[in-house]
């Protein structure tokens, strides 16, 4: 659950950078941050209220081994729909300031450079594209993922 919430955040506030930077010189700009906002937003609620009442009893969220005595759901579910969703909506920051930044009256040595820096992000989203595609191959025998490799792969 902290993993998701830091994501959130994270997502949040480079999104509220770009609003602020980019938003007063292009509407459309504006728009597609508010939607992004809106999205990120939506995909952080669904993803935490699903994560919790997936497990039943509640108390098996919090401990590795009530996960395996009790039913939590289908652990499938979180890592493909979620990450999908998650690393789409990374994607989509990394693609919004691409024309404002190409568009800016800075020496294109400059306009490279924050490329550069917002493409950066695009370590996470292969991250997290591994991380999706590696599911099947770290389940062990009763179906869950093995939690220290898959853990290491998300940070």
């Amino acid at each position: 659950m902290f993993a998701i919430v830091t994501l959130s955040i994270s997502r949040l506030s480079i999104l509220c950078l770009i609003r602020r930077t980019f938003g007063k010189s292009s509407p459309l700009t504006k728009w597609f941050t508010d939607f992004l906002i809106f999205g990120s937003l939506a995909a952080a609620i669904l993803t935490l209220t699903l994560t919790v009442f997936v497990c039943h009893p509640l108390i098996a969220n919090f401990s590795i081994t009530s996960r395996l005595a009790h039913k939590c759901g289908y652990p499938w579910m979180r890592v493909y729909i979620f990450g999908c969703i998650n690393t789409g909506l990374d994607l989509l920051v990394l693609l919004l300031p691409v024309h404002n930044i190409l568009t800016l009256k800075a020496p294109l040595k400059d306009r490279l450079r924050l490329l550069l820096l917002f493409w950066m992000g695009v370590l996470a989203s292969l991250c997290s594209l591994f991380r999706i595609l590696s599911y099947n191959a770290l389940k062990d025998s009763a179906g869950d993922i093995n939690c220290k490799f898959h853990s290491f792969i998300t940070l």
